[in-house]
Order: structure tokens, then sequence, then C-alpha cells
């Protein structure tokens, strides 16, 4: 069932863990407190409660337990299937789908199951990259090279100052929406005439302290067993 919101200690806690914050204040980070209240909190409509988290991650506690667990399974030379299984016996295939989605969301802020949520005209209008799936028989590295591809070749030109949001804008009509999707991240939908931009800024000052001794150049691998150790 959905779980109350986090009390002032739950919320430095899940910081601390989830976000990798050494001195968690939560005011600092409260777009990251706001998304992980809309994955596992109770919401409010006309009067109903809606439960949102899967049953298998029953409390707050829980919840970054199984992050820590995630992170060391992942590190390892195991598949999606195989790391549901352990994490998540006793619950139902379903279930442990939910499990694993929501906890890479909040871990790593990125949805390994986007591809779920839209149609497949979509997915032709974009690139390969978003929406994107972790599939059952792929391990965590695959996943991420999928979705975030190393382009040698890519010339970037500059822009300067001549790119501004407000002219795209009023000149193209495009809307900037926020998305707590890494993988989302300047993915622009055609039909909607809406831009995505990362938003979770404290996030990512927090992750990039984090791994500030890891040079740039490090594969997948070694951020990952840097992340299950910490």
């Amino acid at each position: 069932m959905g779980l109350p919101p986090p009390t002032h200690q739950e919320q430095c806690e899940l910081l601390s863990v989830l976000c990798h914050v050494r001195e968690p204040e939560p005011k600092e980070h409260s777009a990251f407190l706001n998304f992980y209240k809309t994955k596992v909190c109770l919401e409010r409509e006309l009067g109903i409660a809606l439960t949102i988290a899967p049953s298998a991650l029953g409390s707050h506690q829980h919840i970054w337990e199984a992050s820590a667990s995630t992170r060391c399974e992942i590190s390892l030379p195991k598949t999606k299937a195989e790391i549901q299984r352990k994490l998540y016996s006793n619950v139902a295939e379903a279930e442990r789908h939910r499990c694993m989605r929501i906890i890479v969301q909040l871990s790593f802020l990125v949805d390994c199951g986007s591809l779920d949520d839209y149609s497949s005209s979509f997915k032709r209008l974009n690139d390969d990259t978003f929406p994107t799936k972790w599939l059952d028989d792929h391990q965590f590295p695959a996943f991420f090279r999928q979705t975030f591809p190393i382009n040698t070749s890519l010339q970037v030109s500059k822009v300067g100052k001549s790119l501004k949001a407000w002219k795209l804008h009023s000149r193209y009509k495009i809307k900037i929406v926020p998305t707590n999707d890494l993988a989302q991240h300047l993915v622009y939908n055609k039909r909607a005439g809406t831009l995505s931009v990362f938003h979770q800024m404290a996030y990512l000052k927090a992750h990039i302290g984090h791994s500030s001794t890891l040079p740039l150049s490090a594969p997948i691998e070694e951020s990952l067993t840097r992340y299950a150790l910490n």
C-alpha cells in the first residue's frame, strides 16, 4: 500500500542512501523528495486514498535497504531477472517488476521501464535511446549503455548565448517541461510540442561530489562498484 510521507529523520536517511548526500538537508532536496513521494506515498484525489507503492516495499526503511541491496546486486554480473528473483522472491512476477522499476528510478533517476508507458509510434518519432526498457535477460551495464550511448563522432556546435528557453517558446511554440528521468533529458515530443529537461540539480550535484575522484573515462562497471560500496 502507499506509504505516509517520510518524517524529517526518514528524509535525511533517504537522501543519504538514495542521493549520497553527506549532510542531508531536506529543504535543499525538495525536488527529489517530491518525486519520491509521487512514487511511493499515499495520494488523495477527491477524498479517495490511492495506493502507489508495491506491497514488497512496506516502509521507507525497506526502500532505502532495497536500494542498497539493488546497487550491490547490479554491480555483479547478474541479469535483471536474477536480481529480481533474489531480492523479491516472495512476491508475484508483476510485483517484482514494479519494485525493481521504482527502486532503479529512485536510485539512479532513470526509468528502466519507460517503454511501457509510450506507444510504438512515439518510439519511432524519437531516437533509439528513449523510451527504454531493461530487459530481463540483460545486465544493468548493457541497459545503461543502450540508454546512454557514447558517440565519439558527435560534433557539438557552439551556440553561445543565442539559445534561450524563451526563444524556443516564443518563436517555435516549444513548451519546456521538467522530467525526473535522465534518459528523457532533451527529448522533444513533436506531437505535444514539449521539450523535456532534467531538473534534479541538487541530485546531480550530490552525485558529482560523490564520484569526484572517479575519472570520466571510467567504465560503468567501476562506477556501479563504487556506488555499491558507499
